[in-house]
């Protein structure tokens, strides 16, 4: 080691000033290398630890279709700029940064202490497995909550979900054509019929008004089109909103292994929904008419929702689910910015009013 030591330092007296320079240059800029490299792996390429568990337990289908960058998005047509890449936003009125937030930050939705909820009357008790009340259009302020985190199948309240991915990554003009498979769909029926085309917009018209599972996959096949899942977008927008017990399998609400959420997740979803204006002016429709875009067919429907149907003054709007093993649900957004989920029950409209009542009205 000596001697090599010795070899080395007689070699580099022999070096002129210039060459000692330019071999200083080099080590820096290696070691400037070598930490850019360092600190690009840190800041770039783990993956938050919330964001791998739940994508380990997608099925392949779904997991691993690419969410659409940018260029990939404004190439198909798809990706209309309201998409994923500009709403990396926290559901939190006063938690709007933007970018580099991470997944598992977002994901933080607080829970509320018991003392700062409501005290429900034995006259207003519920049959629903599990409620929320928001106090005002924020998540970190409940006003009253029932198993509020517990995992429940949402039946047609996914099709909240369903509607925001479409707004936020479909040009609402483009023109969807219904299929046999669409038309065969099981569950509730808008009858739409195989070969007709309609706009996206009126798709989503029928899917939210009377509850179409027919109008759902017609979305799923046109997002398929287009070289994407629209379930596997619907949970990665579940993700950035800390929907952490939610998990969709479909984009209808079917009884399905694994499609289940909780009543907070929806309300986080609910809150988050309303900036879409256009959304919650279908959610609050009794009836609607809609035209297939050559006009040979026309569309009447009627919405079942009792709720809207009673027209109670402080609701802007509201979404209904049921199936055998859900049992009856209920998301309402009311005039004050608050929003009721009811999840598991035998009167979710009775039980829904019953949180209402629980709501300051100014």
């Amino acid at each position: 080691m000596r001697n090599w030591g010795h070899a080395i330092r007689e070699w580099i007296g022999q070096l002129d000033a210039e060459t000692l320079n330019r071999m200083r240059i080099v080590s820096i800029l290696m070691c400037a290398l070598v930490f850019g490299v360092v600190l690009h792996q840190r800041t770039f390429g783990e993956v938050p630890p919330e964001r791998g568990r739940l994508a380990s337990t997608l099925p392949l289908s779904q997991d691993m279709v690419p969410v659409p960058s940018g260029a990939q998005a404004r190439a198909l047509s798809l990706f209309t700029g309201e998409g994923d890449s500009a709403l990396l936003l926290s559901v939190e009125g006063d938690m709007t940064e933007t970018g580099n937030e991470s997944v598992q930050e977002a994901s933080m939705l607080p829970v509320p202490e018991e003392r700062d909820l409501l005290a429900l009357p034995e006259s207003l008790a519920l049959s629903a497995r599990a409620a929320i009340l928001t106090d005002g259009p924020t998540i970190r302020s409940i006003a009253y909550q029932k198993n509020a985190d517990a995992r429940f199948p949402p039946a047609s309240l996914t099709k909240l979900m369903t509607a925001v991915v479409v707004m936020e990554y479909a040009d609402l003009a483009d023109a969807v054509t219904i299929s046999k498979s669409a038309v065969a769909a099981d569950g509730a029926q808008g009858d739409l019929a195989p070969g007709e085309t309609l706009s996206v917009l009126d798709v989503l018209r029928v899917m939210l008004v009377v509850s179409s599972n027919d109008a759902a996959a017609a979305l799923d096949e046109y997002f398929g089109a287009k070289g994407f899942s629209l379930v596997a977008l619907m949970n990665e927008k579940a993700q950035k909103l800390g929907m952490a017990n939610t998990h969709f399998a479909n984009a209808s609400g079917l009884d399905v292994e694994g499609h289940v959420t909780s009543a907070r997740d929806l309300a986080a979803l609910a809150l988050y929904s309303l900036r879409h204006q256009l959304l919650w002016d279908m959610l609050s429709k009794k009836s609607e008419l809609v035209h297939s875009l050559d006009g040979r067919m026309t569309h009447e429907l009627f919405s079942n929702n009792q709720l809207l149907q009673k027209e109670v003054a402080v609701v802007r709007g509201s979404k209904t689910g049921y199936t055998k093993n859900a049992l009856g649900c209920m998301i309402a957004a009311l005039e004050n910015g608050s929003v009721v989920v009811v999840l598991g029950s035998g009167d979710r409209v009775g039980d829904t009013e019953k949180l209402i009542q629980l709501v300051k009205h100014d």
